[in-house]
């Protein structure tokens, strides 16, 4: 294999920090050309950025992150603090999840059957996020704010408040694993340096031992939160403290004598022993790399920082004073007795280094002792309830109980019944099984991926007995999913909707199938589910099943043919139809992603007025500018998801789009190649990734040499659109080769999935490679390419889904997630909630964008960045002639992007709607330490603003009922943001 190809490396601890710290240093002061607008570059953060995967995703999200903040401003007063606001609820919101402590909190006070509102459960994200406003805190601190803003309205200021915030929040929205995360991130931080230091061959850490390098990281961590000036660093360490006192409040639950069952129920301990940092956390294993001379191996840096973060913790607990206060004397005699790495060398060779070496050697032991051995408690009794059965099951599966299986929590379930499934044991499925004839102990899917992974085809041979129970607890995770997907609607939405997918993804078609099920009312039944919903009339499927409808209905589409999901059987035969297709082979073609023609046949085939579209697509929708118009004519509104994986993994790895673009795509670690044979002849490979004409590049190559992933994507660019350069024109031939097995066993077949896209169109071609080296060539397909047959119209991406966020009646989201289709579920109420706020805000004149009604008015900035709006507004010259006109001349005069202060359906509304439905703890907590508050004026406008929405009261009969003026201006103000919040 070429040495020159890429690799695409593993991300680690050491990989993210090193990426953040060169986007930060790189981009002390980010400029803003990324984005036009902050709605959009916020749109961005929240709807269209997937989960980092590679470090050309943390590279994307760190300066994505950077804009936000100079976006945000340093100017408390006035847009800067909603702007901080809504930036900083962004973030809680992406990292909220469904089995968070905070969401169980409101599960408890709504009841069980109520639906409350989470986020997407990222946490990679939310780390990457706290640690890029971290460290471009620090540097400002340590450049004195270069920016020249100073003082307590500083950027700085507003970083460190909004840190303080995702801290203060980290333990209700994502729970003990956000502890101890963040308290790794953090204090890997903090030894950055020093771990980059000590990385230099000819650096004096160098010298120092194991136990000498952990005395002196441990001193230099505590002397910099013991320094006055307080800086971003001391959230660290009440994250610490707090992990102290969890686990004090874990040992009294262990250690008290339990006088009831229902005392015991009451009282269960938590799960940050779970991911407690320890000492033995981050060592290497199997081929471990030695110190130069050494016969040891080398410290790595994770080690390092695991072994910090134990002793500070451990330091804080009341379990450290136990055996006579050993491990308090031996903290404290370590910080004492630890020595800078110049004092070590100073002693080089005598007998004092070897006292030295010893007296910190054996301190370090002492504590590492008496906190493995107090982790064993914890432990040993969480194994006993049932809160570590994955662990327990590799240590002795036969002592696993059917009371312990029905305490135990989603996460670990899911791996128990992995390796339950592939080790045989009947047993346990058995009890897992049992466990989930209680419908409220059932566990649902994680993500679309996982269960298009773990999917059990229904018609299976040689049916055995672990098969017959992996197809019950099957049965069991759909059902659950349907349930929890049918508790997030609010309500039964007013508006009638179609949930269609119209390319070849197998991920966007079980989204739709299982979105439209859990939107029927079948699902709600209390009875066994293979009989749900078979008490009803079913639909008839195909084109005559349409005229049926009642406009409440909500119909699913797939490859624009209606299906039946109005039973819990049909629902389980669609999924399996879609994730047991056979691969086609390559000959055969299909459309692949939705074209922006297959979304306007499907609305003029299938959309009634009024409908909520919910289109799960692979691509980035982009409408003209009739077909917007038209749609808002019809009163209906679009929302586009993506969940297909080729979009996200090429978005992941930064690759390009060309006049034409080929794309290869397979699930395994082994090395696929994709070659391209240009019309001159000329081969595209790993070995050749560039043409002559420079036309033609391979700029995305994986699974070759080492690391490799499995989710692999390599990509080809053929032109350069930016430059309205098309590719050559003539004959294309693509053929997928497999280098080499790295993950299957030889002679595996490898299925892969090849699209091309040009002229605006995309095809896909399926099939496989059998053997090595050219032996395995597929060819994918052969095409002629005659020249571009649609222009080059770079307005057209200003008013994509994915890319505008203010867009009106489009809005979009993305995500696999569990988390990510339940908001799905309320996407139709909300676009409903928008249009119907929007028209109790419009004053009887009509005049609905009149600043003089509440409106907040223009700053030049926002008049800069609405510039091009204006020009993609809707010719109004007709409407306006009419007088007063007809209502549907009204809509015709409705914007296609929506100006600054305008409530319209779009995604920024959205997003205001959104966050205004997380926890109030949450909004509490960020007006706390942003310092923003509430004036009698803006508790009574609130509170004006919610009881118009629940009577429909419009704003003029607000105006013409007496109210201050000054109330009147700021209820319209919170309605046109959407921004109403929940009820107190």
């Amino acid at each position: 294999m070429s040495g020159g190809r890429k690799v695409s490396k593993t991300l680690s601890l050491s990989n993210v920090h090193a990426v953040i710290d060169g986007q930060v240093k790189l981009a002390s002061e980010p400029s803003c050309d990324l984005h036009e607008s902050f709605d959009d570059a916020l749109h961005t953060l929240v709807n269209a950025t997937q989960r980092p995967k590679t470090e050309a995703d943390i590279c994307s999200l760190c300066s994505l992150i950077m804009n936000l903040m100079k976006m945000c401003g340093d100017d408390v007063d006035g847009k800067s603090m909603a702007r901080w606001t809504s930036f900083t609820l962004s973030i809680i919101h992406r990292r909220y999840h469904l089995r968070a402590p905070e969401a169980r909190e409101e599960k408890l006070k709504a009841g069980e059957d109520a639906s409350i509102a989470t986020g997407d459960g990222e946490r990679l994200f939310f780390y990457v996020t706290v640690v890029t406003m971290l460290k471009y805190s620090m540097l400002a601190q340590k450049l004195n704010d270069k920016s020249g803003v100073k003082g307590e309205k500083g950027r700085e200021n507003m970083i460190n408040n909004a840190l303080e915030c995702l801290f203060c929040v980290a333990p209700h929205a994502g729970g003990s694993r956000d502890i101890c995360a963040l308290i790794e991130f953090g204090i890997y931080d903090i030894l950055y340096e020093m771990v980059q230091d000590r990385n230099d061959q000819f650096s004096p850490l160098r010298s120092l031992s194991t136990s000498e390098l952990t005395g002196w990281a441990l001193r230099h961590t505590t002397k910099l939160f013991k320094e006055e000036e307080k800086n971003s660093y001391h959230l660290i360490e009440e994250l610490i403290s707090l992990a102290a006192k969890t686990l004090d409040s874990d040992f009294a639950i262990v250690t008290k004598d339990v006088k009831s069952k229902e005392e015991e129920e009451q009282k269960i301990m938590s799960t940050l022993n779970t991911f407690l940092p320890h000492h033995d956390r981050g060592r290497q294993s199997g081929k471990k790399r030695r110190r130069d001379g050494g016969e040891k191996p080398k410290m790595t840096d994770r080690n390092l920082v695991q072994c910090i973060s134990e002793l500070l913790i451990w330091s804080k607990t009341e379990a450290a004073s136990t055996d006579d206060g050993v491990f308090s004397v031996a903290f404290d005699d370590l910080l004492q007795r630890s020595k800078s790495p110049e004092e070590v060398l100073a002693m080089r060779g005598t007998e004092d280094r070897e006292r030295h070496k010893s007296t910190i050697k054996s301190s370090l032991h002492k504590m590492q002792a008496i906190a493995r051995r107090q982790r064993k408690v914890l432990n040993t009794h969480a194994r006993s309830k049932g809160y570590m059965l994955s662990d327990l099951y590799v240590l002795d599966s036969q002592s696993i109980s059917l009371g312990m299986i029905k305490r135990g929590k989603a996460g670990d379930l899911s791996r128990l019944t992995a390796l339950a499934g592939k080790s045989g044991g009947t047993q346990v499925l058995e009890m897992i099984n049992m466990r989930n004839t209680d419908p409220s102990k059932a566990v649902p899917m994680e993500s679309l991926r996982q269960m298009k992974r773990d999917w059990v085809p229904l018609d299976g041979e040689n049916e055995d007995e672990v098969r017959a129970i992996k197809l019950k607890l099957q049965e069991a995770m759909v059902w659950s999913t349907l349930k929890r997907l049918r508790k997030s609607q609010y309500s039964s939405p007013s508006t009638s909707s179609a949930i269609a997918s119209l390319d070849q993804s197998k991920l966007n078609h079980a989204a739709s199938v299982l979105m439209g099920a859990a939107m029927g009312s079948w699902v709600d039944e209390k009875e066994d589910p293979s009989n749900a919903g078979k008490s009803k009339p079913q639909p008839t499927t195909g084109d005559d099943a349409e005229d049926t409808s009642n406009g409440k209905e909500h119909r699913v589409y797939i490859k624009d043919r209606l299906v039946d999901v109005g039973s819990f059987d049909l629902c389980m035969k669609n999924l399996n139809d879609v994730f047991t297709s056979p691969v086609e082979e390559a000959s055969v073609s299909t459309d692949a992603a939705a074209t922006t023609k297959d979304v306007l046949n499907l609305i003029d085939r299938h959309i009634l007025d009024g409908d909520v579209l919910v289109l799960f697509t692979s691509a980035d929708l982009q409408l003209p500018d009739y077909s917007l118009s038209d749609i808002q004519k019809r009163g209906c509104s679009i929302h586009c998801h993506k969940a297909d994986d080729l979009t996200a993994r090429l978005e992941r790895e930064g690759a390009q789009t060309g006049d034409v673009t080929v794309s290869l795509m397979w699930d395994t670690g082994d090395d696929l190649d994709l070659h391209i044979v240009m019309p001159s002849g000329e081969e595209i490979t790993y070995c050749n990734k560039r043409s002559i004409c420079g036309l033609g590049c391979l700029d995305v190559d994986m699974n070759a040499g080492g690391a490799t992933s499995t989710e692999p994507v390599e990509n080809v660019f053929l032109g350069k659109p930016d430059e309205c350069i098309e590719a050559p024109k003539g004959k294309y031939k693509v053929i997928v080769q497999n280098y080499a097995y790295h993950a299957s066993k030889s002679g595996t077949p490898v299925e892969w999935r090849v699209t091309v896209r040009m002229n605006g169109g995309v095809r896909e071609y399926a099939g496989k490679c059998v053997g090595t080296g050219a032996g395995s060539n597929s060819i994918a397909c052969e095409f002629d390419y005659a020249g571009r047959t649609i222009p080059f119209e770079k307005e057209l991406e200003n008013k994509s889904a994915f890319g505008t966020a203010n867009l009106v009646s489009v809005t979009a989201s993305t995500g696999q997630t569990l988390e990510s289709l339940c908001q799905l579920m309320t996407a139709a109420e909300e676009h409903g909630e928008l249009g119907r706020v929007r028209d109790l805000v419009a004053d009887e004149d009509g005049s609905e964008g009149n600043t003089e009604d509440g409106g907040e008015e223009e700053t030049e900035e926002e008049k800069d960045e609405g510039a091009n709006d204006n020009a993609m507004d809707v010719e109004k010259d007709e409407s306006e002639a009419g007088g007063e006109g007809s209502s549907e001349s009204a809509v015709a005069a409705r914007p296609l992007v929506a100006a600054h202060g305008t409530l319209e359906v779009t995604s920024r509304d959205r997003l205001h709607t959104v966050l205004c439905k997380l926890p109030k703890r949450f909004h509490d907590e960020v007006k706390r330490c942003l310092g923003g508050g509430e004036t009698l004026v803006d508790m009574c406008a609130a509170d004006v603003a919610r009881r118009m929405l629940k009577d429909n009261v419009r704003l003029s009969d607000l105006r013409s009922s007496g109210y201050p003026p000054e109330v009147v201006e700021k209820v319209s103000s919170i309605m046109r943001k959407g921004a109403v919040g929940p009820a107190v």
